[in-house]
């Protein structure tokens, strides 16, 4: 949890907000081209200079408590094999065998120590070592570097598995996290426990996140739900370069606040929704239970698949705590699958062929530092990681145009 003084001091800022009717607003209204969602050749340009080349988050240290827990996955164009070892490191492999190609591992999750190909029979150990080859005396000599699994860069910090697809590449992420590391530490999801995971399909994937990027219709679409226990219209948005924190209020803050409650009281009563860029949306930290959203593009423009996680943050022992976790999944699932989605897939209907603008407005800040920073990847000319923090139009001219109405 952030530092006590943080605490109240964002419960007070959501006070204010809540008793003047006010919310966190952003300096102007932002019009962002509809076509970029839809076009192969934008799309094409996102996967390569951004969920290609930069740090993505691919698995939760969770999924992989003990050695030889794997999750063989195909995810960003990229058939995965991320399993835990006997040293106890969490690695992010191509699961594809070193002779003739074949995925070592069908898509699912499990715990093997041992891996074989099912074309030809080699093995491999749960590092990703080559242990068998079968009938070696016929293969002949093989290369000096045909000895293990090709391994993608990758880092574990903070409960979350980061990797580049590139295997070239390195991870830098304290460059990339910059000032959200300390927030994603104070939260130590590294000792948190996972209960359930789904998948769940959906459309173009800046069309599906946008929604976990503000509040503005939870209590329209999810009424019933999510939107009948938060304060409505009422968001506190925080930026960290190129991520960022929306806080949400639940109806006690109030007289929380006004009652002088201890810092830890005031953060059970707010709701963060951290956003770590470009696609993974972690609600509920500060809480006992949390869920993590990830939400990954597909092949195609118009298609993408969201992992989503329910993390407790310890196990639960009774049959009421068991009974509250399984609620708290059964919502967060709803949400996304049977609320959210469906609306987001007739957005992408009703707009795959027209023109025109979608409009983010002043109560939408958070979704239009998305889209700052999703078109800064966009610039013409040489692809670069832009700065964090830098502005849409700065340096090279960017191929995805958007304008700002000031209020």
């Amino acid at each position: 949890m952030v530092e006590s003084s943080g605490i109240r001091e964002l419960a007070n800022r959501m006070v204010v907000h809540i008793e003047n009717g006010t919310t966190d607003l952003a300096p102007g209204v932002l019009s962002v081209p509809r076509k970029p969602y839809f076009d192969p050749d934008f799309h094409q340009r996102e996967m390569s200079r951004l969920f290609q080349a930069e740090p993505v988050v691919v698995g939760l240290s969770a999924e992989f408590s003990r050695a030889g827990d794997y999750k063989a996955v195909r995810l960003l164009g990229r058939s995965l094999l991320i399993v835990r070892g006997t040293d106890g490191v969490a690695r992010v492999l191509l699961n594809s065998c070193l002779h003739r190609g074949a995925e070592i591992c069908e898509e699912g999750r499990g715990n093997r120590k041992h891996f074989t190909c099912p074309y030809h029979g080699w093995g491999y150990g749960c590092d990703g070592e080559l242990r068998l080859v079968r009938r070696p005396d016929h293969v002949g000599q093989l290369p000096a570097d045909i000895d293990r699994l090709v391994a993608l860069p990758s880092v574990e910090r903070h409960g979350l598995i980061w990797a580049t697809m590139d295997p070239n590449s390195s991870v830098d992420l304290a460059d990339w996290l910059g000032p959200f590391e300390t927030e994603l530490e104070s939260l130590g999801l590294e000792t948190w426990t996972l209960h359930s995971y789904h998948e769940v399909p959906g459309p173009n994937w800046r069309l599906a996140f946008e929604g976990y990027l503000e509040g503005y219709h939870t209590d329209v679409l999810h009424s019933r739900t999510v939107g009948a226990q938060l304060v409505p219209n009422v968001t506190a948005v925080d930026y960290f370069g190129r991520h960022q924190r929306i806080s949400f209020a639940l109806p006690d803050l109030q007289w929380k606040v006004r009652s002088g409650a201890t810092t830890a009281e005031l953060g059970a009563s707010i709701i963060p929704n951290h956003i770590v860029f470009p696609n993974l949306s972690l609600a509920g930290a500060w809480s006992d239970h949390a869920t993590i959203c990830i939400v990954y593009p597909s092949g195609e423009a118009g298609k993408s698949v969201t992992h989503i996680f329910t993390l407790t943050r310890r196990v639960p022992e009774t049959k009421l705590e068991r009974a509250v976790l399984r609620q708290f999944d059964g919502v967060m699932l709803k949400v996304t699958r049977d609320e959210d989605y469906p609306v987001v897939q007739s957005i992408q209907d009703a707009n795959r062929y027209s023109g025109g603008d979608f409009i983010f407005g002043r109560n939408e800040g958070a979704v239009q530092h998305f889209h700052r920073e999703v078109t800064r990847y966009h610039a013409d000319g040489d692809a670069q990681r832009p700065a964090v923090g830098g502005s849409a139009h700065a340096g090279a001219p960017t191929l995805i145009q958007l304008s700002n109405t000031k209020a």
